[in-house]
C-alpha cells in the first residue's frame, strides 16, 4: 500500500519532485503485490512513456489485469482506458469492437456503483430522518409538529386517520390532528388548546 502511494506521489510530483525512475520502481513493487491503483498508474506510465519507453502492449496487459475482476475498485478507470486505447488506435490498430466491449464493461461497473450509491442514499435519508426525529424529541420545533416536551393526547384519540398513518416519528403527532395539552409557562397551569 505505502509503496503505491509513494510511487503515485513520485509520478505526479505530489509534495515531492517528479521522479519517473523511482515512481516506476515503487509502482512496479506495488503492482507485483496485485495492488490495483498502483497497477493503473504503472500502465499509464507504459502507455505514455513516462520515464520509460512507450509500451502499449504492456499497458494493455496491466490495464486488463485491473479491469477483469468485477470486484476491483479500479475496474472502471481501467476499462475506460482500454476502451480509449482501442477506439483511438493508440499504439494498436483501431478496433471499434474491442473499444465497445471495454466501454460497455465500464458502464456495467458504473451501473453497479450507481445501484450501490442509490442504496447508500436511501440509508442516508433514513439516517437523516431518524436524526430529525431525535432533534424534534429534544424539543427543536419543526413546522407542523409539536416538540415532545408538550404532552400530546394519544393517537387513538386522534380523529384524523390520515394523520395517524403519516406519523414518521412515534413520539410526535401532527399539530392539526389532535387536542394537545401543554403547560402554560407563565401561569404553570395545564391548559388545553384545540389545534
Amino acid at each position: 500500500m505505502s509503496q503505491g502511494v509513494l510511487g503515485i506521489c513520485l509520478l505526479y510530483g505530489i509534495e515531492i519532485d517528479v521522479d519517473y525512475a523511482e515512481a516506476y520502481r515503487w509502482l512496479s513493487a506495488a503492482a507485483d503485490q496485485r495492488a490495483s491503483r498502483p497497477t493503473l498508474h504503472l500502465a499509464h506510465m507504459h502507455q505514455k512513456g513516462l520515464g520509460i519507453p512507450v509500451n502499449v502492449q504492456q499497458a494493455i496487459k496491466l490495464y486488463t489485469s485491473v479491469a477483469k475482476p468485477s470486484d476491483s475498485t479500479d475496474a472502471f478507470p481501467a476499462r475506460i482506458e482500454l476502451g480509449r486505447i482501442f477506439a483511438t488506435g493508440s499504439g494498436v490498430p483501431v478496433d471499434q469492437t474491442e473499444a465497445l466491449k471495454w466501454y460497455s464493461a465500464a458502464l456495467a461497473v458504473a451501473s453497479e456503483d450507481d445501484e450501490a450509491d442509490e442504496i447508500d442514499c436511501k440509508r442516508l435519508e433514513r439516517a437523516d430522518q431518524r436524526r430529525r426525529c431525535r432533534e424534534e424529541e429534544l424539543g427543536e420545533h419543526n413546522a407542523g409538529y409539536l416538540p415532545v416536551e408538550q404532552e400530546v393526547i394519544p393517537v387513538d384519540h386522534c380523529t384524523d386517520k390520515t394523520a395517524k398513518r403519516r406519523l414518521a416519528c412515534p413520539a410526535l403527532l401532527p399539530v392539526d390532528c389532535c387536542n394537545v395539552r401543554r403547560l402554560n409557562s407563565d401561569s404553570h397551569n395545564l391548559v388545553s388548546d384545540m389545534y
